[in-house]
This record gives C-alpha cells, structure tokens and sequence, in this order.
C-alpha cells in the first residue's frame, strides 16, 4: 500500500509550486497595477504642491535649530486658498468686459444719456452706430433729452429696429412751443413690458417715468422705475427739483421694492439738494468743461461713465 501511495504524493508535491506561482503572479500584477497609481498621483502638479505646502508647514513647527538650515526656507508655500483666488489679468479682466458677456442679463441696466437736440435730423447716425458700435446696440436703455419732436412725427419713423419708443413731447404747458422733449428706447432683447407711470411739462421741468420688468433682475428688486429730466437752462432750479422730489417719493411710496434711476440733462439743478441719499455717477464733462448730464441712483458704484463722441456733433 506504501508503494502505491508513494508515486501519488510525490505528484501533489510537484504540482505545489506551480500553484504558488500562479498566486504570486496574480499578487505581483495586482500591487504593480496600484503602483502605477500612486506613481501618476504623486507626479500630478496638485499632489506635489500639496506635498510642498505640507512640507513647508512641517518645517515652520520645528525649533529654530532644525530650521534656520533647512533647504526648504527659501522654497515659497502657495496656499490652495490664495491659488484659487487668482483671477485674469490685462484687457480680460476688466467689468466691462464682464459686463459683455452678459449684456442683456445685467443687474441694473446699461445706459446711454445724450442731449441730441433734435432727435429726427439724428436717426441716421444713430442707426449707423447701433450697426458697427456693440456698446451702443446692446444697450438696455437709450435716454434722450432735447429731443425736438412734436405730434405730427409719427414713433414708426424715429424708433429703430429692436427698440421701443416712450416719449414725451414739449406741451403748451411749458410756455414754449419748440424744443424740449425727453424720450427713452428701451431694447426688447433686455425688457418688452414697459409702463408710463408718469409725465410732466412745466416751465420749470421735463420729466417721464416709466416702469420696466425685465426678463432678468435680481432678487432684491421687482421692478425698474426710470426718469428722464430736462431742465430748462434759464429754469427755477428750486421749483423744478421740488417737483420732481414729488413725483419720485410718491413712486418710491407706492412702489418700495423697485430700483430707481434719474437721467437727464440737469443744466444747473442738482437732485442731491433734495435726495441727499441719492447719488451722482456722472464726473467726467459732458459739454465743454460742466458736466451738465446727471445720473443718480440710491445706490453707490452701481455706474460708471464712459465718455463717448456726442451724438449732437454730425
């Protein structure tokens, strides 16, 4: 019986091997495999700069003896906190190049003031300028004081394509006949829902107030309220801002939660001797030297004026 068993044994004690081999392969492909993982983690350039920062940290806690030696003192740590706060720099960083990429979606909205002085003889540079100049075209809100125009010119043959007209003319009311007027062209890419909440012709002031709701505005505000002035250069500056101190507080009454602004050709007035919380955006000069075109909102550096080559020049 020995003898039959003995060839037997001697078999599994050959086939031993084989089998441990076997296991070892699959034991030294499996510790390659995570290796090679490690191996690509460790040379990416964010583990390596966190294995820096950890360093560098590791030697400031060590006592001045260890350190004062250490070949890792001139070696600068950038923290993960400052190298997320980096931002573009140059010609790409600034807002208004933000600004643009965002230009029917902005916070408040962007605008163009002009005293055009005759808005009809005026179409065709407006029209050509709103086709090469993008700042002009993708403008929210056009303002225009001194506009020129009266009943018999029709809003079809003053409005360009994308925008609607709000306007109001010069009235007897005001003592003159010519001259004067204030109107807005909002464009219909930024808001279509557009109110006249208000309008006035005095001696003293020119003034119309519209409500706009656009498609997109922040959180904060329901709505946009928007006032164009024109006050008259040899005009009662006293009676005309407390006129329109009037109109505006009784719109801010009815109205708290709406984001208010002021444009217009003030002359001499200033709103702030009767909104002392308001503030002017507007400091470079408008006309010559006197920077006779305001701006106000109740909000600080919420605006910043561009000066751009005035539309009353042909």
């Amino acid at each position: 019986m020995v003898d039959k068993m003995a060839p037997r044994m001697a078999a599994v004690s050959r086939a031993l091997p084989s089998t441990l081999l076997f296991f070892c392969t699959i034991l030294l492909f499996i510790s390659s495999f995570k290796l090679c993982n490690l191996l690509k983690r460790a040379l990416s350039y964010n583990m390596i700069e966190k294995n820096f920062y950890k360093l560098g940290q590791w030697w400031k806690k060590l006592p001045p003896a260890y350190n004062r030696e250490s070949p890792w003192r001139s070696l600068p740590v950038v923290e993960p906190e400052q190298r997320r706060r980096q931002r573009k720099r140059g010609s790409r960083a600034g807002v208004l190049v933000r600004l643009r990429k965002r230009e029917n979606r902005p916070p408040l909205p962007s605008i163009l003031l002009a005293n055009v002085q005759s808005l009809d003889n005026k179409l065709d540079e407006l029209r050509s300028r709103m086709a090469f100049q993008r700042d002009i075209k993708n403008c929210n809100v056009l303002v225009f004081t001194e506009t020129w125009l009266d009943p018999s010119i029709p809003d079809s043959a003053i409005v360009p394509e994308g925008l609607s007209i709000h306007r109001q003319d010069r009235t007897i009311n005001s003592g003159k006949s010519k001259g004067g007027g204030v109107c807005f062209m909002v464009n219909n890419k930024w808001c279509s829902d557009v109110e006249i909440i208000s309008t006035g012709c005095s001696p003293d002031l020119e003034h119309l107030m519209i409500r706009c709701r656009p498609y997109y505005l922040p959180c904060e505000f329901t709505s946009v309220v928007m006032t164009a002035v024109y006050v008259p250069p040899h005009a009662d500056t006293n009676k005309a801002m407390d006129e329109l101190f009037g109109v505006i507080d009784r719109t801010e009454t009815s109205r708290p939660e709406a984001a208010f602004i002021v444009a217009g050709d003030f002359n001499s007035a200033n709103l702030r001797k009767v909104l002392l919380r308001y503030h002017q955006h507007i400091s470079c000069p408008t006309r010559g030297e006197n920077t006779l075109d305001h701006v106000y909102t109740p909000y600080a550096d919420t605006y910043k004026a561009l000066p751009s080559l005035s539309i009353r020049k042909i």
